[in-house]
C-alpha cells in the first residue's frame, strides 16, 4: 500500500496525464538523468562517498598549495644559506692565502737581508786581513773555519 500510495503521490504531482515512475527510481543514480556522461557509483552511498571526498580535496587543496610553498621557500633559503656559506668560506680561505703570502714574501725578505749581513761579513772580514798586509790572512780565516768543523765532528 504504501509503495501504491508513493507512486499515486508521484503521478499526482506530475499533474496526472505522465504515466508515474516506479518508486524509488532516482535512487539509483546511475539511472538519474542529471548524471548522465558522468562517472556514477553503482549506489547511493558510494556516490555519497565520492562526493565527500571530492569536496573534501576541494577544501584540502587550498592547503596542500600553501605547503608546497612554503616547501619551495624553505628549498630557496637553505640554497641562499648554502651560498653564504660557502662564500664566507671562500673568503677566509682567500684570507688566509693572502696572508700566507705576506709571511712568504716577510721570508725572502728577511733571507736576503741575512745573505747581505754575511756577505758583508765575509767583505769585511777579507778587507781587515788585507788591511793587515798579511796577504796569508785570507787563508788562515778559510783554515780556522775548517777547524771548527773538525771540532764539531770530535
Amino acid at each position: 500500500d504504501a509503495s501504491a500510495d508513493a507512486a499515486s503521490d508521484a503521478g499526482a504531482g506530475a499533474g496526472g496525464a505522465a504515466p508515474s515512475l516506479p518508486g524509488g527510481f532516482f535512487d539509483n543514480p546511475q539511472e538519474d538523468p542529471s548524471n548522465r556522461g558522468r562517472e556514477v557509483a553503482a549506489t547511493n552511498k558510494e556516490q555519497q562517498l565520492r562526493e565527500e571526498m571530492d569536496e573534501f580535496n576541494k577544501l584540502v587543496r587550498a592547503d596542500i598549495e600553501t605547503a608546497k610553498a612554503n616547501d619551495a621557500e624553505e628549498i630557496e633559503e637553505e640554497a641562499d644559506l648554502s651560498q653564504l656559506q660557502a662564500l664566507q668560506e671562500q673568503v677566509q680561505l682567500s684570507k688566509r692565502v693572502d696572508g700566507l703570502h705576506d709571511m712568504r714574501q716577510k721570508a725572502l725578505v728577511v733571507a736576503a737581508r741575512v745573505a747581505q749581513e754575511v756577505a758583508a761579513t765575509k767583505a769585511e772580514r777579507a778587507a781587515a786581513a788585507a788591511d793587515d798586509g798579511d796577504p796569508g790572512a785570507a787563508p788562515s780565516a778559510a783554515r780556522e773555519e775548517e777547524e771548527e768543523d773538525d771540532d764539531d765532528d770530535e
